[in-house]
């Protein structure tokens, strides 16, 4: 019996924590295959394979999913961008807007394993939705504020993303774990993932780093406008983010905002508690 896990993030979630985990224990599970982000992006996770429709992106994800099914072991991958990229803000009106379809492209890979399970994080959204944006300047084409993209974005719904993953993968048991319970739930959540008994370096996972300060953040927007439409606005994006301003907390949301935040994703923990994903009712 064969069994695949797909961990899906999301962004912001202490992904790369989780992947270093899964890293550090690969050595541990001789039956288990285990592909993390360095492993992925260049192949089947790639924009032009989840993303793009066509015959060469259907070709490159046939070849990968081929290699895959061809391994006698079960198999994990971990990529948030399985279920996302945090560019795709920029044509959307909510995060993960397109999960579904970007889900469907695995049906041809999922079918072959006896077992599918799937692990999702979720976080807050006054917390995750700044996060986000800070992650998707990194690679946005031209300079857009917070309020421009993410506008009344704080209302929307983990419930819907986890019943798009469910609708996509319906033979799929998921997990859900609130970021506030990642590092207590962290041997749950690998022994979902079939790693129970893994014993992960925590060591090996990078050091977190702080947001960006909102007058650091103000300054690059002067210097993106200012070189709007010549290269080097492409230096700027990619020295955004986390990458260079590294001080202070970028806080976009007023305290009306937090408030709906917080009593919508209480409401939404609520509903997945209910419904039986949370991580703690699901280990079996």
């Amino acid at each position: 019996m064969r069994s695949i896990a797909l961990h899906l993030g999301v962004h912001k979630t202490a992904s790369t924590h989780f992947q270093a985990c899964l890293e550090s224990v690969s050595g541990q599970f001789k039956n288990v295959s285990i592909y993390c982000p360095k492993q992925l992006r260049h192949t089947v996770t790639a924009r032009e394979s989840l993303h793009v429709n066509g015959v060469r992106a259907e070709q490159k994800r046939n070849e990968v999913f081929a290699f895959w099914k061809s391994q006698q072991k079960n198999v994990i991958l971990s990529d948030e961008n399985i279920l996302g990229e945090c560019s795709d803000a920029y044509g959307q009106t909510r995060p993960y807007a397109d999960a579904y379809e970007r889900l469907k492209h695995f049906e041809g890979l999922l079918r072959d394993f006896d077992s599918v399970r799937i692990l999702v994080v979720i976080r807050e959204f006054a917390d995750f939705l700044p996060a986000f944006y800070l992650e998707s300047l990194r690679w946005m084409p031209r300079w857009r504020p917070f309020d421009a993209l993410f506008s009344g974005n704080f209302k929307f719904s983990w419930v819907d993303v986890v019943h798009q993953i469910a609708a996509a993968v319906p033979q799929a048991k998921i997990a859900v774990v609130p970021y506030g319970q990642y590092q207590k739930q962290l041997p749950a959540m690998l022994t979902f993932m079939g790693l129970s008994g893994a014993k992960p370096d925590i060591s090996a996972s990078r050091r977190v780093r702080p947001s960006p300060h909102l007058g650091a953040l103000k300054a690059y927007e002067a210097l993106s406008w200012l070189s709007d439409g010549r290269k080097l606005n492409g230096v700027f994006n990619k020295l955004s983010g986390y990458k260079v301003l590294q001080w202070g907390q970028f806080d976009p949301l007023s305290s009306e905002e937090k408030i709906v935040s917080l009593n919508n994703y209480q409401k939404d923990l609520q509903a997945l508690r209910e419904a039986g994903y949370l991580l703690e009712t699901r280990i079996e």
